[in-house]
């Protein structure tokens, strides 16, 4: 299990209104599909709360991410590539 507090923080705390994609998978062996979605959840959290102090409300989805199943570490598009695109393309259309 990755358990580096310092860049988790950051990486929760950092570009609080950027959009962001996470792409993963159920069986990608350097970052587990649990340390993903931990790290979402914490983020989400954190700006939920940020909104909530600074009374602000924001209606875009600042966080999407699917969840790939099958695939290696960073192996999405070359096993889905199709769904990779569409995933991409919807996010981007969002944008």
């Amino acid at each position: 299990e990755y358990n580096d507090k310092r860049l988790n923080r950051r990486l929760i705390q950092d570009l609080p209104s950027t959009p962001t994609l996470y792409l993963y998978s159920d069986t990608d062996v350097v970052i587990s599909a649990n340390d993903v979605e931990s790290m979402i959840y914490n983020k989400q959290a954190y700006h939920k709360s940020m909104n909530k102090m600074q009374k602000e409300v924001k209606n875009q989805q600042i966080i999407q991410k699917y969840k790939f199943r099958g695939s290696g570490h960073v192996a999405h598009f070359k096993q889905y590539p199709a769904k990779y695109e569409a995933i991409l393309l919807q996010f981007l259309s969002s944008l």
